[in-house]
């Protein structure tokens, strides 16, 4: 839907620079009366398309309103191609075109100018739009957003065949704050319902298995999936976990079934990367288009179904921070002490699977 977006207002723009140019030869008479009438029926196009943009953009961001929104927008785009066309008849004939009465002298530079003018102005909004839907694409691919990743050394990871693996603390980008890790999420604004607020100290994997206490890399998921009893499902049910891979078959993205709707969509709970948490369905997401199911018996009577997928922590150190010292550490602006026990660098920026 977002190259809809992008290519919609990509036309507006380029139609509206053309026709901002034709008004402007009308200006200073080079255009004949011909090029305005037939540019004139020619802009019921230029406001169809910038009205489609605008209708694509209402489905995705609208929310609760996409409806009044969707009415409005039709209707103002109806009325402004009405009085669209209105304008330039009386630009190049004057009133006598529109049957109204005998041909009369009209104000034809102001209204060249007037129309100059609001093509001008679409063609900056249709410029913007597109700038902006152009970018939020990119932003739902984290591009521009690169948090530096340190591995924590009070502790680390284990599954149940004892594989370890170390656990990691994220450091916001410089001139970046917390609001930029949720910048994917925005893109669905519309289909997501949020659950929790930013938490900068664990990503999907770090909340799901590490009970939110610190970043999981993607391959390490791959170690507990084999370790842990986890077998591939088809029938999800809620309490099983979803994994999102691209096409290589990377993970990507993880979350937990909280339900099954209605219809029997299952009714997914992840936190998106550094972001918030989300209730979404398995397709309403920027990660990837294959997910797979997938269950364990381990834990089994516990109540809080996530809590069946945490992973032993196991202390390298007499002394463990806890959750509270984790989160002031993961805001620690990039260059400054992290704490008592300075974790080595890793090198590099965000690896996938965040």
């Amino acid at each position: 839907m977002e190259a809809v977006e992008i290519l919609l207002w990509l036309c507006a723009f380029v139609l509206a620079l053309l026709m901002a140019a034709l008004m402007v030869l009308r200006i200073v008479g080079r255009a004949p009366d011909r090029w305005v009438t037939a540019g004139g029926y020619a802009s019921a196009l230029l406001y169809c398309l910038a009205g489609a943009a605008a209708l694509n953009w209402a489905a995705v961001h609208g929310g609760t309103f996409v409806m009044p929104l969707r009415v409005g927008i039709l209707l103002l785009t109806t009325g402004l191609t009405i009085a669209h066309i209105v304008m330039v008849r009386v630009l190049v004939g004057g009133l006598s075109l529109l049957g109204l009465s005998r041909r009369t002298p009209t104000p034809r530079l102001p209204i060249a100018l007037g129309l100059g003018g609001a093509y001008a102005l679409l063609a900056a909004v249709a410029a913007s739009q597109f700038y902006a839907a152009a970018r939020g694409t990119a932003d739902g691919q984290l591009s521009g957003f690169a948090p530096r990743f340190e591995v924590i050394q009070d502790f680390i990871l284990r599954t149940d065949k004892g594989r370890t693996f170390p656990a990691y603390r994220a450091f916001l980008p410089q001139g970046h704050d917390e609001t930029a890790a949720d910048a994917p999420a925005r893109l669905l604004d519309g289909y997501l319902i949020r659950e929790g607020p930013i938490d900068t100290r664990s990503n999907c994997h770090g909340w799901l298995f590490a009970q939110g206490e610190c970043v999981v890399m993607g391959d390490a998921v791959e170690a507990i999936l084999q370790d842990n009893g986890y077998q591939l499902v088809t029938n999800p049910a809620p309490g099983d976990i979803i994994v999102y891979r691209d096409e290589h078959g990377v993970i990507m993205h993880s979350g937990l079934v909280r339900g099954i709707l209605d219809d029997g969509t299952p009714l997914i709970e992840s936190k998106w990367g550094l972001g918030a948490r989300y209730l979404h369905r398995p397709m309403d997401q920027i990660f990837s288009p294959h997910f797979s199911y997938y269950r364990s018996p381990r834990r089994a009577e516990l109540a809080d179904t996530r809590a069946r997928h945490t992973i032993e922590i196991v202390l390298t150190n007499t002394y463990r921070i806890d959750s509270q010292e984790i989160g002031s550490a993961a805001s620690t602006p990039p260059g400054s002490s992290p704490g008592p026990t300075a974790p080595a660098s890793a090198a590099g920026g965000p690896p996938k699977g965040l």
